[in-house]
């Protein structure tokens, strides 16, 4: 089963301080952290962040993923890095509430087709 949960646009972001912030537009803005021995983590911020350089930005997809051959059985964070490719992440945890980290890690894993306009 696929199910989409959420989708809109996404802004990643760079802060003067060097923070990396991922904006789900209406869904939350999320700190990207690299913790060692941990990984990529997300952690929910309420904060309001001034970006001093944009990484990226174009649609997201956030899907839910279960008995699908083929794929991991995880909920999986996609985003358009160009025209018509997308990037995909698995969130073992889902994407984090208040005060939470959550990891993401890239997967080659995609279920998003065709084109986007990013």
């Amino acid at each position: 089963m696929v199910k989409k949960i959420k989708e809109g646009k996404y802004e990643l972001f760079e802060t003067k301080s060097g923070s990396r912030v991922i904006n789900l537009n209406g869904h939350g803005k999320y700190v990207w952290l690299k913790i060692e021995n941990i990984g990529e983590v997300l952690a929910k911020s309420e904060k309001n962040y001034n970006p001093d350089r944009i990484l990226a930005k174009g649609y997201f997809r956030l899907y839910d993923i279960l008995n699908e051959p083929e794929l991991t059985d995880l909920p999986h964070l996609e985003v358009c890095i160009g025209l018509g490719q997308w990037q995909g992440y698995l969130l073992p945890r889902g994407l984090p509430g208040k005060g939470g980290k959550h990891r993401i890690i890239p997967t080659g894993e995609i279920l998003s087709k065709g084109v986007c306009n990013c």
